[in-house]
């Protein structure tokens, strides 16, 4: 099938357009004899309205590189348009000026670039864009360093749009100690405590008012967690694992926000875990939803170093 990625091919679209625009420039000027290059009009014409201005200025406004600043101002001393000195104030800072042959050269082509500024603007203005505007708000509309933040975002939600979080049933017994399994001999060894809740989940969790979810992608079950009644107040949430294949895919985060909803309908004040500081990926997702590490004395019914994290539910 195919697909009509309009704004993704955006950007070559838009360099071709540019590319277009100065080639004709480029023709245009050597008619008329004009030894400027079209790509240093730019920085000329910045020069020509605000003058002295630091290199590091230009290629800020400009949007290059440091070397490629310094190459075309370098090329332009030659031709005697610009010329370099260093800061009074900062020696550090070189500045950048027009000479009067410069300043003289630009005056005397600007009319002309005033007419292909106005045949430009003829063109977009005949596609009914408000052009002005475009360029006016260009920084703003086109804010291109948020693009990959964006596409990240809108990624991991569709991500958790496709996780289905199901209740246990007897049939995701194998799973449930399956992919816990997965993950502690990976990290720990398998202590007696475990075997114990994952053996025999529906005894030591369902019965005694908690609940055993399970991620699903595409039927199987990626990732799974529990959440078991303390007291009235106090809910755990505990045995939270996600298979290694769907790591990434916002498995984990699902299933915490899903035990974090269990234990609000229980009118629970808090949820608590444990973990470890070797699960650096859990704790950062457990700090992001806002659980807080706490002091608490080491749990005895487990050999491996914890941590104690509590959210308030109230």
């Amino acid at each position: 099938m195919i697909q009509n990625f309009s704004y993704l091919f955006l950007g070559s679209k838009l360099k071709q357009f540019g590319e277009k625009i100065s080639s004709q420039i480029n023709k245009i000027l050597k008619d008329y004899e004009i030894s400027f290059e079209p790509r240093s009009l730019w920085l000329i014409n910045i020069l020509y309205n605000d003058s002295p201005v630091s290199i590091n200025s230009l290629a800020e406004v400009l949007n290059m590189t440091h070397p490629a600043i310094v190459q075309m101002i370098n090329k332009l001393r030659k031709e005697e348009i610009v010329e370099a000195e260093k800061s009074e104030d900062d020696k550090r800072v070189t500045l950048v000026k027009l000479t009067t042959k410069g300043a003289d050269e630009f005056e005397r082509i600007l009319p002309l670039l005033q007419d292909i500024e106005s045949v430009i603007q003829s063109y977009i203005e005949d596609t009914g864009l408000d052009g002005q505007y475009l360029l006016s708000n260009s920084d703003r509309i086109f804010d291109f360093r948020t693009i990959k933040n964006d596409v990240e975002k809108k990624y991991k939600d569709r991500l958790l749009k496709e996780i289905k979080i199901v209740p246990y049933e007897r049939k995701y017994k194998k799973a449930f100690k399956q992919l816990n399994y997965e993950w502690l001999k990976k990290y720990f060894e398998i202590e007696k405590e475990d075997k114990r809740i994952l053996s025999y989940p529906e005894e030591e969790i369902i019965k005694k008012g908690g609940e055993i979810f399970f991620a699903m992608l595409k039927k199987e079950a990626v990732g799974t967690c529990a959440v078991i009644r303390v007291n009235a107040n106090t809910y755990e949430l505990l045995k939270m694992a996600v298979k290694e294949s769907a790591r990434g895919k916002q498995v984990g985060k699902k299933l915490v926000l899903t035990s974090i909803g269990f234990a609000a309908t229980k009118k629970a004040k808090k949820l608590i875990l444990l973990t470890s500081k070797k699960l650096f990926a859990a704790n950062r997702l457990y700090k992001t939803l806002g659980f807080i590490e706490m002091k608490k004395e080491q749990d005895k019914e487990y050999k491996r170093e914890l941590i104690y994290m509590e959210l308030n539910l109230e």
